[in-house]
């Protein structure tokens, strides 16, 4: 663009020369102006048709990666019922568990009481007697043996579904902030070249981008924390995410940095306080970022929103 604007101001130079030299007509300074004006004219049309361009196809990107949250939302909940599903059958298993319990003991003393009866009556059957209460009491431990093995075997089947549940939706949810991140950095370096071509006044610039990707690094960074080191897809998310933090900075915005630091009421946040018996009494630490602080050029755009532990 800098080299067409380059280009067409030689050529007016160069006609306006060419006219003074064989004609003898020189443009006036309103004329030259005007023709100024005509040069700006039509580089404010192609950078508004480009930005257009470039606008529908972000929000055609953007309606694909909703259109896929969507989904991976859907999922979630099918598997969230399937989850529902094998807790019922685990607390199935435990009540047959606990009827067998109650009939072992019921059939146990049954029979205690059967062989106490026959012990009174047939004294000469007491050697009868001890073997069928031993063979009670061994039975009911076997049966209690077998059925809490498979009710351990059940809640390890549970637990590695669950587990490898959680991975899946994990290295799911990881691959769409990739593609938003993407998203968001083309659009700050879209900002950053519009800027360039057309500057605006501080005060004029919209930062609902920047917010919002503010919001966005925030959120991640969470997720990233409580994510384990060896899940897959971690190293490359934490590399694009601190990617777009480089971008932001370079876009003039900052991030004001809270977390686990003291609180004191002199600090412009929105601050929800919750009782933290672990902390010494009367001592305030930040230990969540709702929203954070973002500064452009040394001026706040957005105050910060964030959760503080007070100690008892």
């Amino acid at each position: 663009m800098k080299k067409q604007i380059i280009t067409i101001v030689f050529g007016v130079a160069f006609s306006i020369s060419g006219y003074s030299q064989n004609d003898t007509i020189f443009f006036s300074k309103e004329d030259f102006n005007a023709q100024i004006e005509q040069i700006k004219l039509e580089i404010n049309d192609n950078t508004s048709k480009k930005y257009d361009a470039i606008n529908s196809k972000t929000n055609s990107v953007r309606t694909v990666l909703l259109d896929s949250l969507e989904k991976q939302n859907l999922r979630i909940q099918q598997l969230e019922a399937l989850l529902e599903v094998n807790k019922q059958e685990v607390s199935n298993n435990k009540s047959e568990l606990n009827s067998t319990k109650e009939n072992l003991n019921s059939v146990k003393t049954n029979a205690e009481t059967k062989i106490s009866t026959l012990d009174e009556s047939l004294n000469s059957k007491t050697l009868i007697s001890y073997l069928l209460i031993v063979l009670s009491a061994a039975l009911a431990v076997i049966l209690f043996f077998f059925l809490r093995r498979r009710i351990t075997s059940d809640n390890t089947k549970l637990d590695n579904q669950i587990s490898s549940t959680r991975s899946a939706l994990q290295e799911e949810h990881m691959k769409l902030d990739q593609k938003l991140i993407e998203m968001y950095e083309s659009q700050l370096q879209i900002q950053k070249e519009e800027r360039k071509i057309a500057p605006v006044k501080e005060e004029e610039v919209d930062h609902t981008l920047a917010t919002k990707v503010a919001d966005e690094i925030v959120r991640m960074q969470k997720n990233i924390s409580n994510m384990p080191d060896d899940t897959k897809g971690l190293k490359q998310l934490s590399k694009a995410l601190q990617r777009i933090q480089d971008t932001f900075k370079i876009n003039g915005y900052e991030m004001i940095e809270m977390l686990g630091k003291p609180y004191n009421e002199g600090i412009k946040a929105a601050a929800t306080l919750v009782p933290d018996e672990n902390l010494e009494q009367g001592q305030q630490i930040i230990t969540r970022i709702i929203k954070p602080q973002v500064n452009f050029k040394g001026e706040m755009i957005q105050s910060a929103q964030i959760e503080v532990s007070v100690g008892e």
